[in-house]
């Protein structure tokens, strides 16, 4: 496996690695490697442990800096989201508004025009009866 690759699976899926994938993968970056321990020298195994231990408090840092960064982006597409939402409701309050100046409008139109058709009617009937 790839360095990267094995950071992933680590990342993602720590507990379906061996012990020994899990020490490469905590290893897997150059400046990560240590050097061996020297068993007869308890300072040499401290260090060791130390640096284990450091790399494993790295994954799980590593692990919550790319749980985070995911949780920013789906917070980012919910403002845009809701951004969007709240665009679309002010485009349709302003259709509202003027659908309704319109229709106010028509039926102030259909009302004159009612009327000019009753008049003229009446004077129908006038020249009808006059005749």
């Amino acid at each position: 496996m790839l360095w990267l690759e094995k950071l992933v699976c680590w990342l993602l899926y720590p507990s379906r690695m061996g012990e020994k994938h899990r020490q490469e993968s905590l290893f897997s970056f150059p400046a990560h490697v240590p050097l061996p321990p020297c068993h007869d020298s308890m300072e040499s195994m401290q260090v060791y442990k130390q640096h284990c231990q450091i790399a494993e408090e790295y994954r799980e840092v590593k692990k919550e800096i790319a749980l985070l960064e995911e949780r920013k982006k789906e917070l980012i597409a919910k403002l845009d989201q809701a951004e969007k939402e709240k665009l679309d409701a002010a485009q349709l309050a302003r259709e509202f508004e003027a659908l309704t100046e319109e229709n106010r409008t028509l039926k102030l139109a259909q009302s004159q025009c009612v009327e000019q058709l009753e008049k003229l009617r009446i004077q129908y009937q006038k020249r009808q009866g006059s005749s």
